[in-house]
């Protein structure tokens, strides 16, 4: 039996599982996702799973991720990002996957990780509780904006050209499509955004066009045809629309992630000026339940994108 001894200092609970290599040269895992796998290959007890299915409760399943790894590599991404709390039952998984993983001639040095990951993961909840409020909140709509694949955003009114162009949302959606700055190789993203009535949303699509061509004409003549081409495909695919629904009709903005997720599903009251300056404020889960209902029933049924219409040739 080999056993070693860590150094406690302080890192985070990310670096722990898959930067520091063990004693054989390698991390634990290579990555969030790779843990995710590992997680899902472990099945819960057959009278657990039977409970919880007559019970219609999941949460009396120990390992709700068995057999669904991409759910399990999101949400440990969330977690390890600051996003979420670790519960106790995930703790519990990833101590298997860490003894699994060193096998049973380092069970001293499995014992060691698993004390370092679980002393990391309390710490990361302690700064997340005493952050400042509007930092924390703003950090957590960045992770849901990066790991998210489905992203609801209603507005009482469209935007103006100048808050478009500063609302980090909307922006930080457009580089994850392919629209920005920066090139991405990430899992598919749908991006609806919702107005209280036609007109409204036809403005909305109107700014939006003007500054997606703005956009376009000041890129250089490689990238120019590239981004016109992702945009077009886009709009025609409903990935990115603008739509109308009465039920937009909020006091201020909203985003939303995973509508269609109940495990998942965020939502934010968010706030920006023209000089980008932006306020996010979580709601609460009765609200995210209250967003489900409203809004998920209208979205599957696919209604019309304006700006297909006046993104049409000749429009």
């Amino acid at each position: 039996m080999k056993g070693v001894s860590l150094p406690f200092v302080a890192t985070s609970a990310r670096e722990l599982l898959t930067r520091i290599p063990t004693s054989d040269g390698s991390p634990l895992f290579k990555n969030a996702l790779d843990l995710g796998r590992q997680i899902a290959q472990i099945a819960p007890h057959p009278h657990e799973t039977t409970v919880a299915v007559l019970l219609n409760d999941p949460g009396r399943n120990s390992n709700r991720y068995f057999n669904r790894p991409k759910q399990a590599g999101n949400f440990l991404n969330m977690v390890l990002g600051g996003v979420k709390p670790c519960p106790t039952s995930l703790r519990e998984l990833i101590a298997v996957c860490i003894r699994n993983r060193l096998g049973p001639d380092r069970v001293v040095e499995a014992e060691s990780w698993i004390t370092r990951v679980n002393a990391a993961l309390s710490e990361q909840h302690a700064a997340e509780r005493e952050a400042k409020l509007g930092g924390s909140q703003a950090h957590a709509v960045t992770q849901f904006l990066e790991d998210s694949t489905e992203i609801l955003i209603a507005r009482p009114a469209s935007h103006d050209e100048f808050e478009l162009r500063a609302d980090k949302v909307l922006n930080h959606c457009f580089d994850r499509l392919g629209l920005g700055k920066r090139q991405t190789d990430l899992e598919p993203l749908k991006v609806t955004i919702c107005l209280p009535s036609t007109e409204s949303a036809e403005k909305e699509a109107d700014v939006l066009l003007r500054v997606m061509r703005s956009r376009f004409a000041n890129a250089n003549s490689p990238n120019r045809r590239t981004l016109e081409t992702n945009f077009d495909r886009l709009v025609e695919g409903n990935i990115l629309r603008v739509i109308h629904s009465k039920r937009a009709s909020t006091m201020i903005p909203f985003v939303a992630f995973q509508l269609s997720d109940p495990d998942r599903m965020a939502a934010f009251c968010y706030t920006v000026d023209r000089s980008g300056k932006s306020g996010f404020l979580q709601l609460p889960r009765a609200s995210c339940f209250e967003i489900q209902i409203s809004f998920l029933s209208e979205l599957k049924e696919e209604p019309q994108n304006v700006l297909q219409t006046l993104n049409e040739p000749g429009a």
